[in-house]
């Protein structure tokens, strides 16, 4: 598992880089439901920040965390529905 998981984490990573910021979000959706604590996707959320964030920028609509918080809240609420589907 680790192996997939070393894979995916590369190519939620490349996306950053290279994808569309919709195509990052899906593949942390996908990598949340996937993986057990995938908290890989706050990772990618500061990264996000980091290079695409800032006080002017429009896509962040001013706010310089906005792609921790959308990460943290995708993860936190898929995390409760994944503990409510198994029980």
């Amino acid at each position: 598992m680790f192996i997939k998981r070393f894979f995916f984490d590369v190519a939620f990573i490349g996306a950053l880089f290279f994808a569309p910021w919709w195509a990052v979000i899906l593949c942390g959706i996908v990598g949340i439901l996937i993986f057990q604590n995938y908290f890989e996707a706050l990772l990618v959320g500061i990264l996000f920040d980091l290079l695409y964030g800032g006080v002017n920028a429009s896509l962040s609509a001013g706010f310089g965390f906005m792609g921790l918080m959308v990460s943290a809240v995708i993860m936190f609420l898929l995390e409760w529905l994944k503990r409510e589907w198994r029980s």
